[in-house]
């Protein structure tokens, strides 16, 4: 996956937003979705147009004055425009210009909002985020770099959705009754381990093949032992459960998710929260699509499936990895799947 901070700014200048929007805005047609009002992140945030633009370089602040339809600051306000929100700084790096840039009612611009900086909504909690249409600056790009974009922009390569398998951890299936906390499977909250990961890797519409292995205690520490010493998939290692569910809200940081909710933060979401243990930093919901109950045999499907099994079930379960497979292999396994339950080995 390309990093979209090391890579695009090596090969997509700013400059390059700002041809965008000044061409749409030429057109009528500029748009922008208005995803953090006032420092909080809006579940479903309005589009909105503008109506006037004046960039001026890369200076701080970019916009000079951008005028957005439906606003109430009718003279327009200044305006900063990064790849991503995390990258903005100036609230620490340039004091006096960024204290004018807030009186102004400065916002930012962004290709991508991910997260916003350490320090900036502590203390200036009414900030504005616009997101631009990512869809239509990728149109862009195409028609004016080639394909520029797609090789050095963090993008989802033009499928329409990610496929993850990830591992039953016990949250997944045991909840805490006196706290009423769900498991997983049925309350349709989820963190992968990866806190790397973000809402552009785990969106709406990805498919997640949650796998339970089994059988025998310690079983993880089998399997990597048998495969170290004989190269071989360890003949007691099952799955036995297969969980097929949809991404229904992109994966998200659990204050985004309380905020939405409007629950407090530390409120246990998954059993072993329940006791005081670290809590997961990253929320993502889905909801169940199907699932089997199995007894596949993992020795047996490695000699049809090698190259899933090893490396990528093998990790999946000892490392409790989440691993974004290729479509092709993700109806492979559904395949197999589908052959051992017409032979009984599964049960819908």
């Amino acid at each position: 996956m390309v990093n979209l901070k090391s890579n695009a700014k090596a090969f997509i200048h700013e400059r390059i937003i700002y041809e965008y929007m000044m061409f749409r805005f030429s057109k009528n047609n500029l748009t922008m979705r208005h995803v953090i009002r006032h420092g909080k992140l809006l579940h479903n945030p309005s589009v909105v147009s503008v109506s006037y633009l004046e960039i001026i370089d890369t200076t701080f602040p970019d916009v000079e004055r951008i005028v957005l339809k439906g606003d109430k600051n009718k003279e327009g306000r200044p305006g900063e425009i990064k790849f991503l929100t995390s990258e903005f700084k100036y609230h620490r790096d340039d004091i006096d210009r960024f204290h004018n840039f807030m009186e102004k009612l400065g916002c930012i611009i962004v290709l991508r909002n991910d997260n916003l900086p350490l320090g900036l909504i502590e203390k200036y909690p009414d900030i504005d985020v616009y997101e631009l249409d990512k869809l239509d600056f990728e149109q862009y790009v195409k028609e004016n770099f080639d394909r520029l974009f797609h090789k050095q922009l963090l993008s989802r390569d033009g499928k329409p959705f990610n496929i993850w398998i990830m591992s039953q951890a016990p949250n997944f299936y045991k909840g805490y009754k006196k706290m009423n906390i769900q498991p997983a499977s049925e309350s349709g909250l989820w963190c992968p381990k990866d806190t790397s990961l973000t809402k552009y890797d785990i969106a709406t519409g990805d498919k997640i093949l949650f796998l339970k292995f089994g059988k025998e205690f310690r079983l993880s520490q089998l399997v990597q032992d048998y495969w170290k010493s004989h190269k071989s998939i360890y003949p007691d290692w099952f799955i036995t459960e297969l969980y097929i569910g949809e991404v229904t809200t992109p994966l998200m940081d659990r204050s985004d998710f309380c905020n939405i909710k409007g629950i407090p933060i530390h409120t246990p979401l998954w059993k072993n929260e329940s006791d005081g243990n670290k809590q997961w930093s990253k929320i993502f919901e889905f909801r169940k699509i199907n699932n089997w109950k199995c007894n596949i045999n993992l020795r047996e499907m490695y000699s049809e499936l090698p190259d899933i099994v090893h490396p990528i079930l093998y990790y999946v379960f000892t490392q409790q990895v989440s691993v974004n497979v290729k479509e092709v292999d993700y109806i492979k396994i559904l395949e197999y799947v589908l052959d051992q339950y017409k032979n009984g080995e599964c049960v819908g």
